[in-house]
């Protein structure tokens, strides 16, 4: 997984998790940016999460807000959506989706995309 550690307040690292959304074999897929097989991004709270979506613009649907503090968010091709994960988000698996507005579809995951609080 693509991440990169990053200064918060002193005592803390927060690491930033890269994700991509893109056509791979003719088919919408989220990927981590670094691995192109998996789409789980396991975190913990203060963590960063990067999606860039490559190609359309696309609508984030993520099943528990309290994860990121949003239920839905809208991207611009080609705008990093960059979200947090939040204090309030509760150990265990999340999942979201991802629609991608130039072709109607859902992008696929693995089945569907995932975010992992630990």
């Amino acid at each position: 997984m693509t991440s990169r550690p990053e200064t918060g307040q002193p005592g803390q690292a927060r690491t930033e998790h890269r994700v991509a959304i893109k056509v791979i074999n003719d088919e919408w897929r989220v990927v981590l940016a670094d691995n192109e097989s998996q789409s789980d991004v396991t975190a913990r709270r203060g963590d960063r999460i990067r999606w860039s979506v490559e190609g359309s613009d696309a609508s984030f649907q993520f099943s528990d807000e309290r994860v990121v503090g949003h239920s839905t968010r809208i991207v611009r091709d080609g705008t990093p959506l960059v979200l947090a994960v939040s204090k309030k988000a509760s150990n265990g698996t999340h999942t979201y989706e991802v629609f991608i507005h130039k072709d109607q579809t859902y992008a696929r995951g693995q089945s569907p995309p995932r975010i992992i609080v630990q």
